[in-house]
């Protein structure tokens, strides 16, 4: 039998501070990160 772990990733204020200030620039980049924020979700 495998163990499943349960992982909780959170944001830090900075990260989310720094993504609001570039999404005013770059429309998409919270779609862009989204492969890479689930990627090392399932990792």
């Amino acid at each position: 039998m495998s163990k499943q772990f349960f992982v909780e990733v959170e944001a830090s204020l900075t990260f989310l501070s720094n993504l609001r200030k570039l999404a005013k620039k770059y429309r998409n980049i919270q779609q862009d990160i989204q492969p890479i924020i689930e990627t090392a979700l399932r990792e």
